[in-house]
């Protein structure tokens, strides 16, 4: 029996608790499906992937890598890494051209090599319309391409009959730690954090802590939560490279002390076992609200800063009424539908069409389909110095590209290295 080895292209390298969980659930999933040898990591720093010391490598390295060793497909995503900004996270500011480097970059590299490209139904968080000409090259070479919702399709502004949405893939992490698996961890969160039978996790980024009325809603809620209901709120940072801990803090010192806030840094499963049994969730991260609703945990989804994923995830559950865009609704929506019945069909139906998504990527793999296209990544290779911040690494990369042979040097190949050295 053939035996498979699978390069997954991601933020593997940064401690976030979503993008963590992605690589456990490409290899449970493929794992079903196909004989897999090995599963490598590749992330735009590299080094060791957070919690799990396993290694993952600098995407600068691509390239050398897949000229040396056998590679049967190559999986973008999930997260929101199709995009064309430079703002993926901190951690990738004094890196090459991050989000560039995370989807086109592999793409060309797989054209290079003849290696399966595929979406794992990662994110589009930015309307790419101006760049529509580029991204429509850059698909045309991929043989399967999904996304997590109906905004990120829109964003492509691509042909939208081949491009599938696939509910984020992390809504599959309950088969692999079922919550009666989590139980003996959380009992030992449970004690060291003074959590009490009946609680509800709060989390928030970063991002509005400067907004004062922000802050004070949420205070607001917090105490009807305590009053009200008399349920305490237990306040647990998901994104450790988003600074959630420090936002948490400034809430905690504001709030009655029955409540209590997790300080020690906790891995991805500590996290699913601490929402596992909680008795709901609040917050602006994608991944508390997904893993919480799969354990069928009541949630209200937070999203003052608009993120078209978090609107995009609760319209494909039909949780719209669990959905905050303005911070003075909060309370008021906690208070009206919080409690209330959730009906799970929408999520169970987009389920299933996540696992035929995992039977797509296996078959792909197996029968190594390719698409052989070298005139579109000419049109990508010529547009792309137009709108992108070129730095060193990136100028390596391509030459690096060009300079192997693979494509027959063209004048307007020779046009383009000599637009990137001038630029």
């Amino acid at each position: 029996m053939s035996k498979y080895n699978i390069i997954q292209i991601g933020s593997f390298d940064v401690e976030n608790f979503g993008d963590l969980l992605f690589p456990i659930v490409l290899e449970y999933e493929l794992k079903k499906r196909i004989n897999i040898d090995n599963i490598y990591l590749f992330s735009p720093n590299g080094g060791s992937m957070p919690f799990y010391k396993r290694h993952v490598y600098s995407i600068s390295d691509l390239d050398l890598f897949c000229r040396t060793h056998k590679v049967d497909g190559i999986v973008l995503g999930g997260g929101d890494i199709i995009r064309l900004d430079q703002n993926v996270t901190a951690a990738y500011q004094k890196k090459f051209f991050s989000s560039f480097s995370m989807w086109q970059y592999p793409i060309l590299i797989a054209q290079k090599y003849n290696i399966p490209i595929i979406f794992n139904c990662p994110g589009v968080p930015f309307n790419l319309e101006p760049y529509k000409h580029i991204i429509s090259s850059t698909l045309e070479t991929c043989p399967y391409i999904s996304v997590r919702d109906k905004e990120s399709r829109k964003n492509l502004h691509s042909n939208p009959s081949k491009i599938k949405i696939v509910i984020d893939s992390i809504n599959l992490i309950d088969r692999i730690y079922p919550k009666k698996d989590l139980e003996l961890i959380f009992k030992k969160i449970k004690k060291q954090n003074h959590i009490e039978d009946k609680f509800i996790i709060l989390q928030i980024n970063i991002a509005q802590i400067e907004n004062n009325d922000f802050i004070n809603e949420l205070i607001l809620l917090i105490n009807t939560i305590n009053n009200s209901f008399n349920i305490q709120v237990v306040l647990s940072p998901i994104g450790y490279v988003h600074s959630d801990h420090i936002a948490l803090q400034q809430i905690y010192t504001k709030i009655s002390q029955k409540n209590a806030i997790i300080k020690e840094k906790m891995s991805p499963k500590s996290m699913l076992a601490l929402f596992s049994h909680s008795s709901g969730f609040i917050g602006t991260s994608l991944h508390g609200l997904i893993t919480s609703n799969i354990y069928h945990i009541p949630i209200l989804a937070i999203n003052i800063s608009k993120y078209s994923k978090v609107k995009g995830y609760m319209q494909l559950c039909g949780l719209e009424n669990r959905l905050v865009e303005e911070t003075p609704k909060i309370t008021s929506t906690f208070q009206k539908n919080f409690f209330s019945k959730t009906d799970y069909k929408k999520l169970n139906y987009e389920l299933k069409k996540l696992s035929k998504h995992f039977d797509n990527i296996a078959k792909i793999i197996k029968e190594r389909i390719v698409v052989d296209n070298p005139h579109q990544i000419i049109n990508l290779l010529e547009n792309f110095y137009d709108f992108s911040v070129i730095d060193n690494d990136t100028i390596n990369q391509y030459n690096a590209i060009v300079n192997s042979g693979f494509w027959k040097t063209t004048e307007s190949l020779r046009r383009f290295l000599s637009k990137l050295h001038n630029k």
